[in-house]
């Protein structure tokens, strides 16, 4: 899935990477990658209070987490400038 969200960010069509972020869910619920891309999304466009939202949704190992971890920090240091 991330992937899809680089392939997007050049031409900024995070809503339309949002959509097909969606649609996976709906094929495959609970899949921590796909909520991890989705607040990805989010923190791209400045809403870091969803991105934040979808981060904690996530279930993996902490090992794993180091990504979202460090993304939702950033969302912290942005939305509280």
């Amino acid at each position: 899935m991330l992937i899809d969200i680089l392939l997007f960010n050049p031409i900024r069509k995070y809503e339309e990477a949002l959509e097909y972020h969606r649609q996976a869910l709906v094929l495959i619920p609970q899949n921590a990658s796909t909520y991890s891309a989705i607040g990805y999304i989010h923190s791209l466009m400045g809403n870091f209070e969803s991105a934040i939202d979808y981060f904690h949704t996530v279930r993996m190992p902490e090992v794993l987490l180091t990504n979202s971890v460090f993304t939702i920090s950033c969302c912290f240091d942005v939305g509280t400038d």
